[in-house]
């Protein structure tokens, strides 16, 4: 295992304009070499920006070089790049080294701020892609990030689907027995797909009606037709096709996928689409239809900002995204390093496993168990204006309602936060629902983890892959009563000492009861830990 250490500038993403080495225990004679530091420490952690501490000795190329901001750090190990980060200060000892403090590519997000915003009717994923544009107009180019995967939902996860589009529609046209224009649209087999409103087939209209949600194009004109694709309603998953619906909601369409599948239609091997006639009992395919990827992320109308919100980025990020909805913002690099991702993700959408286990007896040196509760609120009351009247009778007056977390004030007690809406036209209905939205906003986030300290076989020169950070890891302690897929969320790795690696496995409880459950074996799993480990350190002797 090796692991370097290189600090310099950048001029773009992945574009280095200086770059050296400082770092690099593998360097003959590591006591005089240019390239030695003290204790370098690398802390990776689920949705931070993460840290690199060290400390420069007299003799390293470093040494007063590095400027606070400025000066990029890439942490290398067996030659890929494991993080990267900027120099946040520097301080000097007594024996004139400096003590090194970094900070990782999130807080880039920092260097960018929101003036009073507000968007309406957009996606968790749509909203994100506007903070980020914002902050890429902002801040240098080598600060700048792409919008990655987003796999955070208002109400969970979204399965994926696809639907029907319809290309070489017609638009058709003859007069009914009173002399009034009929118009209408078929496919290219002259099958009728609706009627519509009048001539013209604008290019991205929702016409929602009939057998078709929307024009998605004009294509030209063929044989004097005018050619237009259609999306149908009609929705493909999982092996079978079902009806799809569109909904507006102020600005916008949400699709709804059916639940009972269709049985008169269905896809062939060679990805053709075809119906059934049960005139003739047999299937036909469909002459232009083909399946298109629907980008299930886009399909919420939710509202973010009220025009008064404004803060830093990050700040942002956070009030907005993680604190509502959870998840955890993680950077990724493209495979030629020249294109940073900003990926939010799931808490349940991480799959990714590692193959190597963390196993009692085998690569497990000691683990701790801990929760912890933040930002507690269980009621919430909201507090608004109700005017009533005309002219010198009008009169205004307060009223309020309260959202209860019961099974919170059980354990807790009565923790209360209180809101004003702004206006004179609440009801109570509206001060109910603002009242239940702060509740989930401030919902008490149980963060139950598993600290671990383990040695990475692959370190122990075992043909294994390493445990990779952002994974889900099989721990396995019989003596605790534990064998469950975990996240591994935190690694605190000492660079110059990596049998000192610490993991930190956790994950998260939304629920009282789920708390309760965990809090009932506590003093027994304790009990047990500590004989666990007495006797597994004997055994060691």
């Amino acid at each position: 295992m090796s692991y370097k250490i290189y600090a310099g500038t950048q001029t773009a993403v992945g574009e280095w304009d200086t770059k050296a080495c400082i770092y690099d225990p593998a360097a003959e004679d590591l006591r005089t070499t240019a390239t030695m530091l003290i204790s370098p420490t690398l802390t990776r952690e689920a949705g931070k920006a993460g840290s690199l501490e060290f400390t420069i000795p007299l003799g390293n190329i470093a040494h007063s070089a590095l400027q606070k901001l400025k000066t990029i750090v890439e942490v290398e190990q067996d030659g890929k790049t494991l993080w990267r980060g900027r120099v946040m200060s520097h301080e000097m000892d007594f024996y004139l080294r400096q003590k090194v403090y970094c900070e990782g590519e999130l807080a880039y997000f920092n260097d960018s701020s929101l003036v009073p915003y507000k968007y309406t009717d957009i996606s968790i994923k749509e909203f994100l892609a506007k903070v980020i544009s914002n902050h890429n107009g902002q801040t240098d180019r080598y600060k700048r990030f792409t919008l990655g995967i987003v796999n955070v939902f208002e109400n969970g996860p979204q399965e994926s689907f696809q639907t029907v589009y319809m290309g070489g529609c017609r638009p058709m046209h003859h007069r009914d027995s009173d002399g009034d224009n009929e118009y209408w649209l078929e496919d290219a087999d002259k099958r009728w797909i609706c009627d519509t409103n009048g001539a013209t087939f604008p290019a991205g209209e929702y016409i929602n009606r009939d057998n078709a949600i929307r024009i998605v194009s004009y294509d030209g004109i063929y044989h004097g037709y005018q050619l237009y694709t259609v999306e149908r309603n009609i929705a493909y998953k999982n092996g079978n096709f079902y009806s799809l619906s569109a909904t507006q909601k102020d600005s916008k369409y949400i699709y709804t996928v059916d639940t009972t599948p269709l049985t008169g239609w269905k896809l062939t091997d060679d990805g053709a689409i075809q119906l059934y006639d049960s005139s003739t009992g047999s299937w036909s395919t469909c002459t232009g239809y083909y399946l298109h990827d629907f980008d299930a992320s886009t399909n919420e109308a939710l509202d973010f900002g009220d025009g008064k919100n404004f803060g830093t980025t990050w700040d942002i990020l956070q009030s907005e995204l993680t604190d509502v909805y959870g998840g955890y913002f993680a950077v990724r690099y493209s495979d030629d390093g020249k294109t940073r991702y900003l990926d939010y993700l799931a808490d349940d959408g991480i799959t990714e496993t590692n193959p190597q286990s963390v196993e009692f007896g085998v690569n497990m040196l000691d683990l701790t168990n801990y929760v912890k509760a933040e930002d507690i609120v269980t009621q919430v009351i909201a507090v608004g204006y109700k005017s009533k009247g005309w002219w010198i009778f009008k009169s205004t007056k307060t009223i309020s309602q309260t959202a209860y977390d019961f099974e919170a004030q059980k354990v807790y007690g009565v923790i209360t936060k209180v809101i004003v809406l702004d206006g004179k036209a609440s009801t109570n209905q509206k001060l109910l629902d603002a009242a239940n939205e702060e509740l989930r906003r401030c919902q008490q986030r149980y963060l139950e983890g598993i600290e671990v300290s383990a040695v990475d076989l692959h370190d122990a020169g075992i043909d294994v892959e390493r445990l990779g950070w952002m994974k889900k890891t099989r721990v396995i302690s019989k003596p605790h009563g534990l064998d469950t897929l975990l996240l591994l969320s935190k690694v605190v790795e000492p660079l110059d000492a990596p049998q000192k690696k610490r993991f930190t496995f956790g994950t998260s409880f939304y629920s009282i009861s789920d708390l309760q459950a965990l809090s009932s074996h506590k003093a027994s799993l304790a009990y047990s830990m500590s004989l666990s480990a007495a006797g597994y350190l004997n055994g060691a002797k």
